[in-house]
């Protein structure tokens, strides 16, 4: 026998290979001299039976905002003097205001919307003794604080509810704090109309200083209209319809109800009472895009029904007027996140 077998093997590179050394034997190298080994058996893996594939709904919260939204809004409005009735004299008012709103996403599914108003009002009445004679105030100064607390879930992709609830206060100087505390609750559906507009409808309980609480419904609208130029709001007492005129100018419409009921101090001419002022308004503004976050704002007013009530701390009425139409002028300032 020979001690060492030597044998040339045909490789991919047509090299050589001493016994001993590991030859690859595969479909192209194969032994000199030496019989192709027969193919292994393939063994294939059975294949898994298909499955149906299931239309899965993507989550309704991958699609909500994944950052908190909000605005920012102040605003100053001057009331000009508007006769009385029965030459009673003439009323009219400064009003500075301002309010917040902030949206935060709460896990996946959920949004906890925080709204804040703040307003100091301060009256003027040419004749007071002619209105309700006595000393000391009728209505001057008055402030209101208004915190709403609500929760948004959605239903379906173009479907959500809503629930929330509201404690406000609001007073004259002087009056005491638990006697200007009103509260209020809500529930509502919002559903898409197409593109991004919306509308809302629900129904809020509030309850009223010295009157009945009273059921309102809530329909609010909101959205853009076609290319954008147009844009609808209706929100509570305010309804405003918009226009861009330019690429920073807008100008709009609005109408609106305008209430403020007023807890009145005991040291005031109707002690504990409260003093009501109803407006019925409709209005033309001006606004100017100064960024994309920021905007300002001036327009007018004009009232077109106005009553001044006052009642005593029982709920039963002092008095009654109705004042002329008059105009209001207003500027304020919306930032928004």
């Amino acid at each position: 026998m020979v001690a060492r077998l030597v044998a040339a093997v045909v490789g991919a590179g047509g090299g050589a290979a001493f016994a001993g050394d590991r030859v690859p034997v595969g479909p192209d190298v194969t032994p000199v001299g030496l019989a192709a080994p027969p193919p292994p058996d393939r063994v294939v893996a059975p294949e898994a039976p298909s499955l149906p594939v299931a239309d899965v709904p993507v989550p309704y919260y991958e699609s909500r905002a994944c950052c908190p939204t909000g605005s920012f809004d102040a605003y100053v409005e001057r009331k000009l003097p508007a006769d009385l009735s029965g030459d009673r004299g003439s009323i009219d008012a400064w009003v500075g205001r301002s309010e917040f709103e902030v949206t935060l996403p709460v896990g996946r599914s959920l949004s906890w919307e925080i709204r804040g108003d703040a307003e100091y009002d301060r009256y003027h009445l040419s004749d007071p003794d002619a209105i309700v004679p006595g000393s000391g105030r009728l209505i001057e100064d008055t402030t209101l604080f208004s915190l709403t607390n609500r929760l948004e879930v959605p239903l379906s992709r173009s479907l959500w509810f809503r629930a929330g609830v509201n404690v406000a206060s609001t007073g004259a100087t002087g009056a005491e704090f638990a006697d200007t505390l009103t509260w209020g609750i809500e529930g509502s559906f919002r559903f898409s109309v197409g593109g991004s507009s919306w509308v809302r409808l629900g129904l809020a309980y509030h309850t009223i200083l010295e009157e009945t609480g009273t059921f309102w419904p809530v329909f609010d609208v909101g959205g853009l209209g076609a290319g954008g130029k147009w844009e609808i709001e209706w929100r509570w007492n305010i309804l405003v319809v918009s226009r861009e005129v330019a690429p920073s100018l807008r100008v709009g419409a609005a109408v609106r109800y305008d209430r403020s009921d007023w807890r009145l101090a005991e040291s005031d001419r109707v002690p504990g009472g409260v003093a009501r002022d109803i407006r019925y308004s409709v209005g033309a503004y001006v606004s100017w895009v100064i960024t994309d976050h920021a905007r300002l704002h001036v327009g007018a007013w004009y009232d077109f029904g106005h009553d001044l009530i006052i009642d005593d701390r029982d709920g039963d009425r002092v008095t009654d007027l109705p004042a002329d139409n008059s105009l209001d002028v207003v500027v304020w300032f919306t930032w928004k996140l």
